[in-house]
Order: C-alpha cells, then structure tokens, then sequence
C-alpha cells in the first residue's frame, strides 16, 4: 500500500496516499476545518513508536510490533480482500488529473480576480509568474494580459467543473463545490 509503484508520480501516489489515510481514519481537523495528519485511532503517541523503532531509549519493544498489528487489522476492516492497489493506482492517477488541471483553472481565476482589486495588479502577477513556473506548458494564454488570462480561463473552465464534479461524485467534496465553481467561473 505505501509503496509508490512503478510509473506511478509523486502526484498520484500522494492522492493515493491520503485517500487511503482517509479510509484509515489517520486524517482528521483541526480546529479552523484544516485537514491535518494524525495517527489512527488506537496507536500509540509518535515518541513513544520512535523510541521502540530504535529499540533504545527505555521504548518498549513491543510497542512497535503493536502498532503494526493494529495497522495491519485497520487495514483488513477496510480492505477485507486486500489492498486495491490496481484500482487505487488507477483512481488516483485520474483524480490527480483532474485536480492538477481545475486547480491550474483555478488558480488563474485568482489571478483574475486579484488584479481587479485596487493595488491588486502585484499580487496578480506574481501569482500568474508561480502558475506558469508550477503548470509549465499546460498554461497557454496567447499573450500576459488581463484579457488573455481571462479569455483561458473561459476557454478552459469545464476543467476546474470536471474536478469538482468529479471530487464530489467520489464523496470528497461538498455537493454544493460544482456549483461555486461554475458560479465562480461564469
């Protein structure tokens, strides 16, 4: 489960990672609603994993062979026949897709709206200077300004409205995320 496989990106393996953290119970909230890493219900604090990892330290030994026997039965009550790994690969790799480029849409719409703002026209650029560098070729305006960034995003909008179509059909977003995007976006 926590290898990457074999043509598999970083960006595919870190969605399937946390879908499956998710299904693990190992990703919870804080307390502004921001997603955080935790450990799973039942598992012993960090240190104290730590400490009997290394066998040294005054950690308990089995402290460790514990915490992989509560994994591994997390695991199978969610997985009862075995981790999916072909159908997780496949699954991340389109929701990655799919994230990659209505985030690139999205991200564009911010520069839009920033630069519309009083004093806004920095922020903007440096936002359009990051999306370029993160997204590369998949960022094709015809030409640097207001009009032309505004026109790509229309003319790629049904991206940012697959993704989250996409992302709230999978049950990983709140119903009303397609609509705030077409809103947003129209």
């Amino acid at each position: 489960m926590l290898r990457r496989g074999l043509h598999e990106t970083v960006g595919d393996w870190r969605v399937r990672m946390t879908i499956a953290l998710d299904m693990l119970g190992a990703i919870g909230f804080d307390d502004d609603g921001m997603p955080r890493y935790g450990t799973m219900d039942g598992l012993p604090e960090a240190a104290d994993l730590v400490a009997a990892a290394r066998g040294f330290d005054g950690g308990d030994p089995t402290v460790y062979d514990e915490a992989c026997d509560h994994v591994r039965e997390a695991v199978g009550r969610v997985w009862p026949d075995g981790y999916p790994l072909d159908d997780m690969l496949a699954d991340s790799r389109v929701i990655h897709l799919h994230c990659v480029r209505g985030s690139l849409v999205l991200s564009a719409q911010t520069a839009i709206a920033l630069g519309s703002e009083p004093d806004g026209g920095q922020a903007a650029v440096a936002v359009l200077k990051e999306v370029s560098r993160a997204y590369g070729p998949l960022f094709d305006p015809k030409g640097n300004g207001p009009k032309d960034v505004a026109a790509w995003v229309l003319e790629h909008r049904r991206w940012a409205v697959d993704m989250a179509d996409l992302l709230v059909r999978a049950g990983l977003e709140d119903k009303g995320l397609k609509d705030t995007v077409e809103r947003i976006l129209s």
